[in-house]
């Protein structure tokens, strides 16, 4: 379809801007360019198609908004001028591009904000093991078995944690304590 035509309905609110685009290719054969959000709430829904059409879209749509109150202005251009269209045009297509490279570079910082986050998890979580082990290593096997009592270990029976050596009953402790935080 070639555009021999803009046309432009300027309301105030989102219901406004819905119902003039909805209105606008209900009523004539044209097609939605764009509804560009305006500071203030303002809203201007473009219409291109054939000059005919685009009149009578904008006709019906400002009729509708008119009843609805939120009519602030419109306009039709027949005929654009080239240096107009390329304008609005390349407006768009700007538009168009810049938005999926903007969602690209949140992808990519959110990916790496991600693995980030990860890696700090594991640093930590060794952190934390190393110094739970050295805090086990310190304890007297006395106190351990205490503890392996208390936690109730599913790898050991109370007969086992009785007669374990130091080493059976930390790898004990730290695999309950893996098994818990899962």
């Amino acid at each position: 379809m070639k555009y021999e035509a803009l046309g432009m309905i300027e309301v105030t609110g989102f219901l406004g801007a819905i119902e003039a685009a909805d209105t606008a290719l209900k009523a004539a054969n044209v097609e939605l360019l764009q509804a560009e959000v305006i500071s203030g709430g303002l809203t201007t829904v473009q219409v291109v198609g054939d000059v005919g059409a685009v009149q009578a879209a904008v006709e019906a749509a400002v009729s509708v908004t008119e009843k609805l109150g939120c009519l602030v202005g419109s306009h039709v251009i027949p005929r654009m001028d080239a240096a107009t269209a390329e304008m609005v045009f390349s407006a768009i297509a700007k538009q168009a591009v810049a938005e999926p490279v903007e969602n690209v570079v949140k992808q990519a910082e959110n990916s790496i904000v991600k693995e980030v986050k990860e890696s700090l998890k594991k640093e930590i979580q060794e952190v934390i093991e190393e110094s739970l082990e050295q805090e086990l290593a310190q304890m007297k096997v006395v106190d351990l078995r205490k503890l392996a009592y208390q936690m109730e270990l599913t790898s050991l029976s109370k007969k086992e944690i009785k007669f374990a050596n130091k080493k059976a009953l930390i790898d004990a402790i730290q695999a309950e304590k893996e098994r818990n935080d899962k």
